[in-house]
């Protein structure tokens, strides 16, 4: 299990999504997802992530691995032990939805990801 009191050993990218009502392409490639903190409380509506990448073809397809809950309160921090994303990772808030994420993230894939901890 990965120690988060250490997350520079993780070399973690953490990245910020406003919930805008349009969908956001957090990583076009695999990643992992170590976890999500709420910077501002979530609208009465589920947020989405999903398997995703532009770069398939002829249609892309996504898969939604998690869901966060309509209403989560500012402050709250859920951790993962390492979701993997083998598409890439994309954000789909509802489109009305509101709010403020940052998700902690590292690129590649369960071989090539060497967690310390």
């Amino acid at each position: 299990m990965a120690d988060f009191t250490k997350p520079a050993v993780m070399n973690l990218a953490a990245v910020s999504s406003p919930l805008a009502p349009n969908t956001t392409q957090i990583q076009n490639g695999p990643c992992r997802l170590f976890g999500v903190y709420v910077n501002t409380v979530l609208s009465g509506h589920t947020v989405a992530i999903q398997n995703y990448t532009t770069a398939e073809s002829p249609l892309p397809t996504a898969v939604t691995l998690v869901t966060l809950p309509a209403s989560m309160a500012a402050g709250t921090s859920v951790q993962y032990p390492g979701i993997e994303f083998s598409k890439g990772m994309r954000v789909v808030p509802n489109l009305v939805g509101t709010g403020s994420i940052t998700l902690a993230i590292k690129q590649g894939t369960a071989a090539t990801l060497h967690v310390q901890g």
